[in-house]
């Protein structure tokens, strides 16, 4: 039986290989162990034939032939010793188609191996053309992203110049605007340096006009005044037959006012009297007393000795005097006290009506204009107003003093009054 083996393709991966191998080598294997175990083979040890099989095949001819031997003749004894041989040649034939059968199925198991070996093979070529097209895939993946890549990297080179092409843009309009804003800024310099000019201007004649106005009232003051002299004097004789009626009148009007100032008085030391009862009253008790800081400078001033009540109570009602005019206040750049000074300006004359034997010094100090003579001028003018306006409600005109002074380290665009009363000995 001849048996030609496939020619199988050469592997081409490691798994092919191996399998490869291992068939060759099992079939050297058998080969190795056919060559050492021929005797075995051919004795029919080797091939399913045990020595009792072979007995148990031989025995019974045997016993015949030895039997046919003895009964039969020489011709019988060849006739017997062709069957002999004849039965050595068919035991022998059964052995050799035994071992070609083995051979067979040694050759179908390298056939298998070698279809196994194809098989792998083949799934190996599969596996092989599989990565190659797993490859190709990532190749043109690779080369696709590759390509991506590059797309991006124009792109945001791309993105990167039309950024910095706006920054430049921005970086341009940002400048022509400083350069406008730098214009602006000066031309706005420039017109406020005028409007500057202009209002110091204006100021410089509005000063001007004030002391030009001030002097023209002046001036129209002293005109009224010699008119109403001249008047005066040509009233005299008018006035000297009225004299004597006016005198007595006066003198009545001034025993009137005195009994008023006297019953004030009285009235005065009477609320004193119970006063100081209550508070020695009072002062009986523990209770501490906190004085007014308006009143602390006055009444924690030495006290002459030997005071009177109505003198200690005049002495601390005078000294209110220059706490009230400090409140006093002219409206800028003119001569008429603020509806706010009315209140403290009335206290002023309630308390130089109450004590008319005082002489009073009003004072007046200004920091409005740069010309301090300007501000010694109004200065002078809101006194007079101040002035007149007490003897306008009944006090005596030669009781007043009046001082005008200019800038006195006032600050700019202020101004100070100051009244005190003098109690005359």
């Amino acid at each position: 039986m001849n048996v030609t083996a496939a020619q199988p393709e050469l592997p081409q991966t490691g798994l092919a290989w191996f399998t490869l191998a291992l068939s060759t080598c099992a079939l050297i294997l058998l080969c190795v162990w056919a060559l050492l175990n021929q005797d075995k083979l051919f004795n029919g040890d080797g091939f399913g034939f045990g020595h009792s099989d072979r007995q148990s095949l031989i025995e019974p001819n045997s016993s015949a032939t030895k039997n046919a031997i003895a009964d039969s003749s020489e011709q019988d004894k060849l006739k017997a010793a062709k069957q002999i041989a004849e039965q050595e040649a068919a035991k022998e034939a059964a052995v050799q188609k035994l071992a070609a059968e083995k051979l067979a199925a040694a050759e179908a198991a390298q056939a298998k191996a070698d279809a196994l070996a194809a098989e792998n093979l083949a799934a190996e070529q599969a596996l092989a053309a599989e990565r190659e097209a797993t490859a190709a895939q990532e190749l043109a993946a690779e080369k696709l992203a590759a390509e991506q890549v590059e797309a991006q990297k124009l792109a945001a080179e791309q993105a990167q110049a039309e950024k910095l092409a706006l920054e430049q843009a921005a970086a341009e309009k940002l400048a022509a605007e400083q350069v406008e804003a730098a214009k602006l800024a000066a031309e706005r310099a420039e017109a406020e340096k005028l409007a500057a000019e202009r209002v110091e201007f204006e100021r410089i004649e509005a000063e001007k006009l004030a002391v030009e106005k001030l002097a023209a009232e002046r001036a129209e003051a002293d005109r009224v005044a010699a008119e109403t002299l001249a008047a005066e004097r040509e009233a005299a004789v008018i006035a000297q037959q009225a004299a004597a009626e006016e005198a007595e009148r006066q003198k009545l009007a001034a025993d009137e006012a005195e009994a008023e100032r006297l019953a004030a008085r009285e009235l005065l030391e009477a609320r004193l009297l119970a006063e100081k009862q209550q508070a020695e009253q009072l002062s009986a008790l523990p209770r501490r007393t906190i004085p007014a800081a308006g009143e602390l400078d006055v009444l924690t001033g030495p006290a002459p000795q030997n005071e009177s009540a109505f003198a200690k109570s005049r002495r601390e009602e005078l000294a209110q005097l220059p706490g009230l005019s400090a409140q006093l206040q002219f409206k800028s750049n003119d001569i008429e006290p603020t509806d706010s000074s009315r209140q403290p300006l009335d206290r002023i004359f309630e308390l130089l009506f109450l004590y008319a034997e005082t002489t009073v010094v009003v004072q007046v100090a200004s920091n409005e204009y740069e010309i301090d003579d300007n501000n010694q001028l109004i200065s002078r003018e809101r006194a007079l107003t101040l002035v007149n306006y007490l003897i306008d409600r009944g006090l005596d005109e030669d009781r007043f003093r009046i001082r005008s002074l200019g800038k006195q380290q006032l600050p700019f665009d202020s101004h100070r009054v100051t009244v005190v009363a003098t109690v005359i000995e």
